[in-house]
C-alpha cells in the first residue's frame, strides 16, 4: 500500500508503479465510494 498526499485543488497523484501496472492513462474514469471510513 502507498500513501498520497491530497494537493489544494483536492486533486492526488496516483503512483507512476500503480499507473504503470494498471495501464492507467490521462483522461480515464474512476468510481470513488466511501467504504468503513476508507477510499475505494
Amino acid at each position: 500500500m502507498q500513501a498520497v498526499k491530497v494537493l489544494p485543488k483536492w486533486q492526488i497523484t496516483i503512483p507512476k508503479a500503480i499507473r504503470k501496472k494498471m495501464n492507467i492513462k490521462v483522461g480515464d474514469t474512476f468510481v470513488v465510494e466511501e467504504k468503513e471510513g476508507q477510499l475505494i
